[in-house]
């Protein structure tokens, strides 16, 4: 919901003051969102369950005198999502492109492996940095796709635990970081290719020597409720 807001909302309705949002006003946003080629259903969905929720509470608070969103329509869905098909366009990335990536972010360097993962196995960024060695299946050739990782924005802690967690460690609140499922509920296998599994295992491979060779020194950069960071 925040990401909506900072994202949708504010940026066209954040400087209007609230009782001045018309039935019309938003009629035009939500009609232009679905026609766009650039947000799903899905999305325009969850932004209209969120409008409707924040007018709703400046109408029970009084700040205005009714919902105008409650006689906000849906456009023609056939027409709307042949508008769509017609004018999106999909661009694949270039060989070149991916050269100078590579060139950038060589073997051995931190993006390496993920950047791997999303051109070669189609991940998004998240799922691929919550991947651990138990997600990849070597003797099947494949990878298993359960969770992801997202940053939550800055904010005060809302648990208990967290109010705990950043009173003893000040730096946790400036960035918390949290699993859920992947986008769309989307869990799957995914089959590897030669290329991508040979990159895997020369990186397994080299974690092993590292934490062999640091011992206690080598870093974990992950936390549970059992282990602080390490740094």
């Amino acid at each position: 919901y925040r990401k909506y807001l900072k994202n949708y909302l504010i940026p066209r309705f954040g400087s209007i003051p609230i009782s001045d949002i018309s039935q019309e006003m938003l009629q035009n946003y939500f009609n232009s969102l679905y026609l766009s080629s650039h947000t799903s259903v899905n999305t325009i969905n969850n932004l209209r369950t969120l409008m409707s929720q924040i007018l709703k509470y400046a109408c029970n608070n009084r700040h205005i005198r009714y919902n105008p969103m409650t006689t906000v329509q849906k456009p023609n869905l056939r027409i709307a999502s042949a508008v769509v098909k017609k004018e999106q366009v999909r661009d694949a990335i270039s060989d070149e492109i991916i050269d100078k990536i590579l060139e950038r972010f060589p073997q051995g360097t931190p993006a390496y492996v993920p950047f791997s993962l999303c051109l070669l196995a189609g991940l998004r960024i998240g799922e691929a940095f919550w991947l651990d060695w138990r997600d990849i299946s070597f003797e099947n050739h494949c990878i298993f796709v359960t969770r992801q990782l997202q940053r939550r924005e800055r904010q005060e802690p809302t648990t208990a635990y967290e109010k705990q967690l950043t009173e003893k460690h000040p730096f946790l609140k400036d960035e918390l970081w949290y699993l859920c499922n992947p986008k769309y509920e989307s869990k799957r296998i995914i089959p590897m290719s030669s290329t991508l599994e040979n990159i895997l295992v020369d990186e397994k491979e080299r974690q092993a020597y590292y934490r062999k060779t640091l011992g206690n020194k080598y870093p974990a950069y992950y936390y549970t409720r059992d282990r602080l960071p390490s740094y």
